[in-house]
């Protein structure tokens, strides 16, 4: 029965109603509009997942030929690594790995300045564009992300943008951008203006810069000479729908190494032995498979007294009694034992042994040896060899730090594009490891107990700027709070240096001063039965 709240339309209806949605929002007249603009969250979104990450299923051949010609293949190898990311844990915790271990500590200081200078206006002026700039700009952010996309995509190319409270770092699709020359700060790059014709990209996201070349280009189809040589203030050539940029607008690439300027990114000598690694896997699980089965295997007899048949070669018994018996076996064995023939003579078990159980253990190890951090994040064993392990920090620390120098040219330009008679030099220092603060802390608390202070060096220590650390000490003075820690240091020091047993031991060594077994004892706890603290 029809509810009356239902509405039954004839077929002619249908179609006459459908044909009239047509006419008033036809599909032309939406492409029209979607050029224009007609924008949804849907589309956005798609934009922004895709912007900087285009995976591609690699697989050993293709991997070996876009390796044997790498100058062909940089979007490939970059799409390869991608895909590894977000295939495979091990390369996503090595990635992770190195793009948060670098501190991003800053030191600073004035490079044209007399002793008679830091007094003056002028300076005091000077160095407020420089507090300004560090305040507005959360280097260490920003610069993380970047370094988290050269490991991705080996060059991250970008736009320096200031806005009233606060300056960052738009990002730009690799895919729609190249290296074209250097700069005494660093690279220089051109992009492809084709990117803003796409629907789902709104100009207006972007920086006015491409407003006004976009104008240039495609309404006036005004083209001028595209000359390499030409200085940062004057990169204002096109070719085709490519358009050079400049720092001066902004525009900075950075990439993990600068040695070659090949797109290519750190780890894709990995990708042939990444690509194997599903393969080894269902090797190990094959073998395991195997060895967790068992065969049953027996004769099935002949007629003992042949004369009781006239057919040679007669068995004793006929196939559809044993195939009854065969299925009842099968039913009260266990799935991974297997039947071959039943009742039968001379049954006999066939075990498959795993002769190489760790095949895909050996091979991972092997493998995570080459990444950074090596055995020290990808192994299982307790008996790590402390020797080895502050080695391969120390390795991948330098690795990491070779790329702070673009870092502070990023700073040495703009902070200084700021300022008007004094200049200053950035440097950043330090990784996140335990090790290399304590060890930096150590070196400046020893420098300040022969009166040599460096405000620099102790504030980088801190995880804090020159700035910061002025800034923190001000504000304790000024609200109270240093006269308040000097009463708890006060207190701490005029207690026993003893522990609560009164018990008096030597100091903890550094883990690079112990023994393996040393180490061992500390990690285990083993010393806690004899008394010790660690």
């Amino acid at each position: 029965m029809k509810k009356e709240s239902e509405v039954l339309l004839t077929e002619k209806e249908v179609v006459d109603t459908l044909e009239a949605l047509n006419r008033a929002f036809s599909i032309q007249d939406f492409a029209k509009g979607y050029q224009a603009g007609a924008y949804t969250p849907y589309m956005q979104n798609d934009l922004m997942k895709k912007l900087n990450i285009n995976t591609q299923e690699p697989n050993k051949e293709n991997i070996k030929e876009a390796l044997d010609n790498p100058s062909d293949n940089e979007d490939k190898l970059v799409s390869y690594n991608q895909s590894f990311y977000f295939n495979s844990l091990m390369y996503k915790r090595n990635h992770e790995y190195l793009a948060n271990l670098p501190s991003f500590d800053l030191e600073f200081s004035c490079i044209n300045a007399s002793k008679e200078d830091y007094s003056t206006s002028a300076y005091k002026k000077d160095y407020k564009k420089v507090k300004e700039f560090l305040d507005k700009f959360d280097y260490r952010t920003e610069f993380k992300n970047v370094l988290w996309n050269l490991l991705m995509s080996e060059t991250y190319f970008c736009m320096f943008r200031e806005f009233e409270t606060k300056s960052t770092l738009q990002d730009f699709p690799w895919k729609y951008a190249m290296v074209t020359g250097r700069f005494e700060y660093g690279l220089l790059y051109d992009v492809d203006m084709s990117w803003f014709l796409q629907p789902q990209v709104d100009i207006n996201c972007y920086p006015d810069f491409f407003k006004k070349k976009y104008k240039e280009m495609f309404v006036n189809g005004k083209v001028k000479d595209y000359v390499p040589s030409r200085t940062v203030n004057k990169r204002t050539g096109t070719f085709g729908l490519w358009t050079q940029t400049s720092p001066e607008d902004g525009f900075w690439c950075f990439k993990f190494n600068q040695k070659h300027n090949l797109q290519v990114p750190f780890y894709s000598a990995m990708l042939p032995e990444m690509s194997i690694v599903p393969l080894m896997r269902n090797l190990q699980v094959s073998q395991s498979m195997a060895a967790a089965r068992k065969l049953l295997v027996s004769e099935i007899p002949y007629l003992q007294d042949k004369r009781s048949s006239s057919v040679a070669n007669q068995l004793a018994i006929d196939a559809d009694v044993l195939g009854k018996f065969l299925g009842l076996a099968t039913q009260g064995l266990e799935a991974a034992i297997k039947v071959l023939a039943l009742p039968t003579e001379d049954i006999k078990g066939i075990e498959f042994q795993n002769t190489d159980k760790d095949t895909y253990e050996k091979f991972m190890s092997v493998t995570s040896s080459l990444l950074s951090g090596g055995k020290v994040i990808f192994s299982t064993s307790t008996r790590t060899n402390v020797y080895e392990t502050q080695l391969s920090l120390n390795l991948d620390e330098l690795l990491v730090e070779s790329v702070y120098p673009q870092f502070a040219d990023f700073l040495n330009y703009y902070v200084n594009k700021k300022t008007k008679k004094f200049k200053w030099v950035f440097r950043f220092v330090g990784c996140n490891d335990f090790e290399s603060k304590k060890r930096r802390r150590e070196e400046v608390m020893a420098y300040a107990d022969k009166g040599i202070v460096l405000p620099n060096k102790l504030a980088s220590t801190l995880g804090l700027n020159k700035i910061e650390l002025e800034r923190e000490l001000e504000e304790a003075q000024a609200t109270g709070f240093t006269d308040k820690l000097l009463q708890m240091i006060n207190l701490n020091t005029s207690s026993s240096n003893t522990s609560d047993n009164g018990a008096v031991g030597r100091p903890r060594k550094d883990s690079t001063e112990i023994s393996e077994s040393g180490a061992l004892t500390q990690a285990t706890g083993a010393n806690i039965e004899k008394g010790g603290e660690v």
